[in-house]
Formats: C-alpha cells, structure tokens, sequence
C-alpha cells in the first residue's frame, strides 16, 4: 500500500504540474484504479486533502 500512495502521488503531482485541479486529479486517478484498495487509498487522500482545506479555511 505504501508504494500505492507514493505512486498516487507522484501522479497527483505531475497532473497538477499540467495545471489540472486537484479534485479533477483525484476523478482521474479513480478512473485509472486498478482494483478496490487502490480506489480505497485514492479517496482516503482525497479526504485527507478535503479535511486540510477545512482547517485552513477555519471551519
């Protein structure tokens, strides 16, 4: 699984390099998910991002 989020993250980042919006990114890396862990580890970070955007919104 570790190797799952470094990979989804290196893909994260080149997508978001090409200046692609990160919640766009996150739908393109479900459509690429290989089984149910990987769409699993997808939208736990997915969350994780969604909850840091909370925090610094102040809510």
């Amino acid at each position: 699984m570790k190797t799952s989020v470094k990979q989804f993250a290196k893909e994260l980042d080149r997508l978001c390099r090409k200046e692609i919006p990160l919640n766009k990114a996150f739908d393109m890396l479900e459509n690429t998910a290989n089984n149910c862990m990987d769409l699993i580890v997808i939208n736990v970070m997915r969350d994780s991002y969604n909850e840091l955007l909370l925090e610094e919104s102040g809510a």
